[in-house]
């Protein structure tokens, strides 16, 4: 089947997505690539920063808050303690485990978009908060 050009973004991103939920996972990865990125999909916290240690090439990180293991304030955490330049994050989540939500989105590097959210509204942040 031809894709259809306006799927794609102007400037194809290296996007990560963690988060735990492994059917937002696949529905997130098949939406972002559909539209031309290049996205590599984590279950974890851990996971990612191991991947990241390896390879800090991200443009955009969909990160939710809570997991098992390391949060995503965790996550977000770690990125920031380490040089620049820093991905853009983008936070998604359903609720607050952490009360750490507020401060967090006062870093000009983060956007929040609460679940469950509409495609396309998260389509248009990622086009947004790209570098």
């Amino acid at each position: 089947m031809p894709q259809d050009a306006s799927l794609h973004s102007a400037a194809p991103l290296r996007i990560a997505v963690v988060d735990d939920e492994a059917a937002l996972l696949r529905v997130l990865q098949r939406a972002l690539a559909l539209r031309g990125h290049q996205v590599d999909t984590f279950e974890s916290g851990s996971l990612f920063l191991s991947a990241w240690q390896q390879e800090r090439s991200y443009d955009v990180i969909l990160l939710d808050i809570c997991m098992p293991g390391l949060s995503g304030i965790e996550v977000f955490d770690t990125l920031s303690a380490e040089p620049s330049p820093h991905p853009r994050v983008v936070i998604i989540s359903g609720w607050d485990c952490t009360g750490r939500l507020h401060e967090l989105l006062r870093d000009q590097r983060v956007d929040f978009l609460q679940k469950p959210f509409r495609m396309d509204a998260m389509l248009s942040m990622i086009q947004n908060t790209a570098p």
